[in-house]
């Protein structure tokens, strides 16, 4: 138990440094989100956020859910992303979807490489239901659960959507700094409330 404690303590204390590295602290963003050291497919990335994030979850003595990944295609992009085929085709790239591999369990960590900045800053609000006449994305369809918080982020032309138990999201969030850098502010669009 000792060892443990020491670990997340040393996870913790080096998440800290490489974000003070960079000039800031753990969800604060910077000002200019079009400004990211993201690169790449969305698949790639979202793979080492996934394994960043469960390596931090567990780290501090949670579990991460066992998940799958798969590509998100225009077909599918309304129930997966919550962008209907039209705007998915006007905006996005491509996009990655790592969700719980048992239908039961409130978790998904998507991936979305837009066009431009731009793309993903309409994306990111599009997601998030701030657009007038369009739903967005759904965190209440999984059936008798919820996730606990549901995000949504961007970082030059790439948007991050998070939606799982808080200490998952924070953990994602954290994984999607150090490999971004600087990133707009986190939209978080859902949250449970037990009643």
């Amino acid at each position: 138990m000792k060892m443990k404690r020491v670990f997340c303590i040393i996870l913790a204390v080096f998440v800290l440094c490489a974000l003070a590295a960079c000039g800031k602290s753990p969800g604060s963003g910077e000002k200019d989100p079009g400004l990211s050291s993201l690169s790449g497919g969305p698949a790639e990335i979202l793979e080492k956020i996934v394994e960043d994030t469960k390596v931090a979850v567990e780290a501090a003595g949670g579990f991460m859910y066992m998940s799958m990944t798969s590509d998100v295609t225009a077909e599918i992009s309304q129930n997966t992303v919550g962008l209907s085929e039209a705007d998915f085709e006007q905006y996005v790239l491509a996009a990655s979807s790592s969700m719980a591999a048992i239908g039961s369990q409130a978790h998904q960590i998507i991936l979305i490489q837009t066009k431009d900045a731009g793309s993903a800053v309409e994306v990111k609000k599009l997601v998030a239901g701030r657009v007038s006449g369009k739903n967005g994305y759904d965190p209440q369809k999984w059936i008798c659960v919820w996730p606990e918080q549901a995000i949504a982020v961007e970082s030059g032309n790439y948007v991050l959507i998070a939606a799982s138990r808080k200490d998952v999201v924070e953990a994602t969030l954290l994984a999607f700094a150090a490999e971004a850098i600087n990133y707009g502010e986190v939209d978080v669009f859902y949250e449970h409330i037990e009643e």
